[in-house]
């Protein structure tokens, strides 16, 4: 344990340099992987996680993450840093937290750390606040800190940590992931917690980030299922959107579910947040623990984790390194609900950002055609691997009963999406993707009724597959292992013909190697 005669201050800069040291020495061979990401968000080396402390402050957005910078596993979690101009070339920061202190550095020195958080502008300083966790005669200690930085890129942990010593009666020792945000005179914090098998949000309040104040219970699992099940909620998010309130969280104890909003008003009299309306994020196999951006431009941008703990290892770690973040998605109202099932009532919209249109290289694009029953097409898009598709279909020329578009082709591995028009259902199907543990079907419905074109926006990378359809209100995504050259794209009518609309494809380029940190 730490020796708290110490400096504080000295004892986390030596932490977070044997962090950094780590990080630069095994990032060469995590960077020759074959699995490797070309653009979408990774860590130099090792372990990722959640995404933390997502703000745009000083002309750039931040971006902080749950990272081991020692193994590509779980464990001795620090905050790894990235800054961008644009959200999708992204600089590498000197890694900003490190576990160093009696609330942050476990006694085995592995399972603990500088768990999930948020960041917020406090009069142009940078506070990151976030949970420690240790663990300590058999029980778990989290508690939820602060930490400070003026330049944006060095942080100092407050001497008055922990700011919040303990859970509130109506919680319980899983306490944590604070989302901090201002409203009026008050700094208010959202934290996860649970209590008798039920997953809440406890909301605190502060005049200075210091001393906090227990309000309320700002939700909870009410049991009636849906969008808001589960017996923990962690990862929370709150924002206001258009003239509703929106809560995110990830619920655990729901094995399909992996990342959940709910929609509804907000009341700071008495610290509740009274919800109508629940969806999923993603409903795909690997999507998690979503947390978003206000930017200057007004928009909400959410990233997420694009992984959960059922498949968190595999090849990845084989080469020195292990996970990454989806694409970055603007959070938009629906016009109009265009699903209408007990599990997608929200009304909103995830919508990749304009800015990845950047990325944009050899195009192609397909007019209008006919694909006839058990045609099937090649589609050329970069080089299968890199590549972002766009589909239009024609419904009220289309008679076919399935069209089926199948990625990463080749040698008997495919990733196949089915839309079945007669079952009003899209599938998602991983079972022949690769030869590790990619499997399963995840199915949702497709909004037909009162439509006469659909599209079907799809963005492929190394090990990864990103849908998005039912106008932007319905996502899917997987990781993948396919081999290499196994780059082929096919799309095919069954059951009679298939109105092709158009066709876009696009190269996407890599957002270039791993830069070293400025400075440290």
């Amino acid at each position: 344990m730490v020796d708290n005669n110490k400096s504080v201050d000295t004892y986390h800069v030596r932490r977070l340099l044997a962090a950094q040291r780590a990080q630069e020495a095994a990032a060469v061979r995590a960077q020759t992987g074959r699995f490797r990401q070309r653009y979408h968000f990774m860590a130099p080396s090792g372990w990722i996680n959640d995404p933390n402390g997502l703000i745009y402050w000083q002309g750039r957005y931040h971006l902080f993450y749950q990272h081991n910078p020692f193994k590509p596993e779980w464990g001795t979690v620090h905050w790894g840093h990235a800054s961008s101009r644009d959200m999708v070339h992204w600089r590498h920061e000197p890694i900003a937290l490190a576990p160093s202190e009696s609330y942050d550095l476990d006694e085995k020195g592995e399972e603990g750390g500088c768990f999930s958080g948020s960041a917020v502008d406090n009069n142009g300083v940078l506070a990151l606040i976030y949970t420690g966790a240790v663990h300590a005669e058999e029980k778990t200690i989290q508690t939820q800190c602060l930490a400070e930085s003026r330049d944006g890129v060095y942080f100092e942990k407050h001497r008055a940590n922990p700011v919040i010593a303990c859970p509130p009666e109506t919680g319980s020792p899983d306490f944590r992931d604070p989302k901090v945000w201002r409203h009026g005179d008050y700094w208010y914090l959202v934290a996860g917690t649970c209590k008798d098998g039920r997953g809440k949000m406890v909301l605190y309040r502060s005049p200075d980030l210091l001393t906090w104040e227990y309000v309320n219970v700002l939700a909870e699992n009410s049991g009636r299922g849906g969008g808001e099940a589960g017996d923990m909620w962690e990862c929370p998010d709150f924002f206001p959107l258009g003239d509703k309130h929106i809560l995110i969280f990830s619920p655990m104890g729901v094995e399909r579910r992996k990342a959940v909003y709910l929609s509804g008003d907000m009341d700071y009299g008495t610290g509740v947040f009274t919800y109508t309306d629940w969806g999923e994020i993603d409903r795909g196999f690997h999507y998690y623990a979503p947390q978003s951006f206000d930017c200057p431009d007004g928009r909400r941008v959410i990233i997420g984790w694009a992984s959960d703990w059922s498949n968190a290892y595999g090849p990845m770690q084989e080469e020195g390194w292990c996970g990454y973040f989806a694409l970055p998605r603007s959070v938009e109202p629906a016009i109009e609900t265009s699903v209408e099932t007990s599990f997608i009532e929200g009304k909103l919209r995830f919508v990749p950002i304009a800015e990845l249109q950047s990325l944009r290289e050899s195009p192609a694009r397909y007019d209008a055609f006919l694909l006839s029953e058990d045609e099937r097409v090649p589609l050329q898009a970069g080089d299968g691997v890199s590549c972002e598709l766009l589909l239009r279909i024609s419904l009220s020329k289309t008679t076919a009963q399935k069209c089926i578009l199948d990625f990463r082709a080749g040698g008997g591995e495919y990733t196949r999406v089915e839309l079945d028009f007669s079952g009003a259902e899209l599938s998602l199907d991983c079972g022949h993707a690769d030869a590790f543990h990619s499997s399963g079907v995840r199915r949702c419905p497709l909004a037909l009724a009162e439509k006469t074109e659909i599209t079907l926006h799809v963005f492929l990378d190394t090990c990864s597959v990103e849908l998005f359809f039912n106008d932007y209100q319905t996502a899917m995504t997987a990781t993948l292992f396919p081999r290499p050259e196994n780059v082929s794209i096919f799309i095919e009518a069954k059951g009679g013909t298939v109105a092709i609309a158009g066709i876009e494809t696009y190269g996407l380029s890599s957002i270039g190697p791993v830069p070293k940190p400025h400075g440290m």
